[in-house]
Parts: C-alpha cells; structure tokens; sequence
C-alpha cells in the first residue's frame, strides 16, 4: 500500500511538473529574427531595446532565426508571436498584424554594386538601361513588387546573397547598409547608391492575438524613447 501511495504522488507531482513547463512554454513569446542574436545583438542597437523592453514587461521571449518568407507566412497563420525588423507598412496593410507603436525606427534599403553608380534617382533609371543581375534576400515584401520586372534573384539567407555577389553571379546587391557593413571586410571594392532604393520605417510587426502584450510594450517605449 505504501509503495502504491508512493508512485501516486510520484505521479501526481510528474503531471504537476509537466503542467507547470508546458504553460510556461506556452506563454512565451516567439520572434521571428532573420540572423542570430548574438549577430543582432552587436549590429543592431535597436534589438538591445527590443530585448530589454520584453525583459521590463516581464514576458519571456524566445527570438527563433527564421527566413524573411517563411517566417511572415508563420506570422500570418499565428505560428510565431512576431517578427523583427519588418516594414511597418506591412502592418497597415494587414488586419491580423499589428505594429508596436513608439517603436519606429528608419528604414532604408539601397543599391551596392562593385562599381560605381552613375545615376542616383530611382530604381528603374538606375537599372533600366543595364543588363544588371540584381539578388536580395527573400521576403521583405516591400521590394519584389517594385523590381519584380527586372532580372531578380532572391536568396533565403544574407549570407547566400553575399556570396553570390562574390562569385560574380549577381552584379547589384538590394539590402540595408546596416546589414551589408557586416560584411564590409568581405569586399575589396563596395559602392553604395547615393539614395535608397526605398525608405520607410521598420518595427517588430505582431500578430493580432498580442495586442494586450503590444500595449504594454508601447507603453514601454513611450516612457523610455528609444532616441
């Protein structure tokens, strides 16, 4: 009887324990990152407050390294929490996804080429009249609509961008300059367009069924500027 009494409680205190990391697993917070965050973490100031305001509010968060396409498909059907750095016109855009107000940070994706630019004004005049091969990393969602008619290649990853561009398989490189100095010791030569490609702002995009988490997060920013 004793024994039996033994393994019930065993038993009852395993569940309990079970419960317990279950519920805990699923109340975190899942983001979306397109590179490591230890890669984020020294690039990017912006994500150090991203962490640091998750970490005021007191809810646990797990950034996961996800592909820009997939991650926004996950996104959209709620199988990640959120995804940082997105175009906040994404959000606008969309009535499941939501932007985290004061946390809006300028955004611009430029032309890189080993040569020079000789036009600086839009994408169609700077490329327009070269039979340029142009790569970018897939799923920003702003930038296919706008180039979709000429010669793009789009990658999963920045690092099989760069190293396209390195092998000589695509001319013009479509990113941040925040991204692409991450690689500046890569290239003995690098110019970037003296204007962007396109501008807008960016922002961690969440999906809908956060928005008590999006308030207190907002609310964090407003009392602590992120500049």
């Amino acid at each position: 009887m004793k024994i039996f009494s033994s393994l019930a409680v065993a038993y009852l205190f395993l569940i309990f324990f079970c419960h317990l990391s279950f519920a805990g697993e699923q109340n975190t917070i899942t983001i979306a990152i397109p590179v490591s965050e230890s890669t984020l973490i020294k690039s990017d100031p912006y994500f150090v407050y991203l962490k640091r305001a998750y970490k005021a509010v007191d809810i646990p968060v797990k950034f996961i390294v996800l592909p820009g396409e997939r991650s926004f498909k996950m996104l959209k059907k709620g199988r990640v929490s959120g995804s940082y750095p997105r175009f906040k016109v994404l959000s606008d855009a969309s009535p499941i996804l939501i932007n985290t107000p004061n946390f809006e940070i300028p955004h611009s994706i430029y032309a890189f080429s080993s040569l020079p630019f000789e036009t600086d004004s839009d994408i169609q005049s700077l490329l327009i009249n070269n039979n340029q091969k142009i790569g970018t990393v897939r799923g920003t969602r702003i930038l296919e609509p706008i180039i979709k008619d000429f010669n793009l290649r789009v990658f999963n990853h920045v690092d099989h961008l760069v190293g396209a561009f390195q092998a000589g398989n695509i001319t013009i490189i479509l990113e941040r300059e925040e991204v692409v100095s991450r690689y500046f010791s890569s290239f003995k030569n690098l110019h970037r367009s003296n204007q962007p490609i396109v501008s807008g702002l960016a922002t961690q995009i969440l999906h809908i069924n956060h928005k008590e988490l999006n308030e207190k997060l907002s609310d964090y920013f407003r009392r602590n500027p992120i500049y």
